[in-house]
């Protein structure tokens, strides 16, 4: 089994990187435009290459690189969820006021065959 695991958690981290790339890709076409993918790309290749050159070697310098990187992220996120908040929890307040007065009809489902074609209800 030895193996197996070790085989089974190459894969998953190649996919994620794989999955990563591309999503975060996306995001720098979005905010940015065609031009800024390719040192978007560089960069995670570059930052891919660093990562895999040895420096983490105990759990605990691993463990302050990913609290270091949760830090970032609530950093960058949490102004950004309290800037666009009234939104959704004002679509979840008029969606629990429909529920509650039976104004939702139920439906049914669509085929995939009418989905792929366009024919959305």
């Amino acid at each position: 089994g030895k193996w197996l695991v070790t085989l089974s958690a190459w894969l998953f981290a190649i996919s994620t990187m794989i999955s990563w790339s591309y999503y975060g890709e996306q995001g720098i076409l979005y905010l940015f435009g065609g031009r800024a993918v390719f040192p978007y790309k560089a960069a995670f290749c570059l930052l891919a290459v660093v990562a895999t050159l040895g420096h983490i070697r105990t759990d605990q310098q691993l463990n302050v690189l990913t609290t270091f990187g949760t830090g970032l992220m609530l950093w960058v996120n949490i102004p950004i969820m309290l800037l666009l908040a009234r939104k959704p929890m004002r679509a979840y307040r008029d969606y629990i006021r429909c529920l509650k007065a039976g104004e939702m009809k139920p439906h049914s489902a669509q085929s995939i065959q009418e989905i792929v074609e366009g024919r959305e209800e």
